[in-house]
């Protein structure tokens, strides 16, 4: 089902009777943290995104970026399977992160409000 990093915690006990497409969202989420992240050997244990030690807002100084990117992780880390995005929900997502930093909105309550898919 994956390296042992990197799936999803329904997998952690070898529990493979429900696999589907919502560990691989919580997957890429562990792998869009790691390539941001860029230290190598430094992997986010199960979905603790929000600690200090690896919350990526944090680590690049409250950049307004980092709080979407920080969004998006969390949303693709639900602990709940059926509370994560399917995959086109995801490019939903990301999406409307790049259609925000495209045009530059600066002075937009929502800008730092989380983001969902629903």
């Amino acid at each position: 089902v994956g390296a042992r990093m990197f799936i999803a915690p329904e997998y952690e006990k070898g529990r493979i009777d429900n696999v589907n497409h919502k560990g691989d969202i919580f997957s890429i989420g562990k792998v869009i943290w790691y390539m941001i992240n860029g230290e190598e050997k430094k992997f986010l244990t199960s979905n603790f995104w929000q600690l200090e030690e690896f919350n990526l807002v944090k680590k690049f100084n409250n950049s307004a970026d980092m709080i979407f990117v920080n969004n998006i992780i969390s949303i693709c880390l639900n602990y709940i399977p059926d509370d994560r995005p399917d995959y086109d929900e995801l490019i939903i997502l990301i999406q409307k992160y790049n259609w925000i930093i495209k045009n530059e909105i600066t002075n937009c309550p929502e800008k730092h409000s989380p983001i969902s898919f629903q």
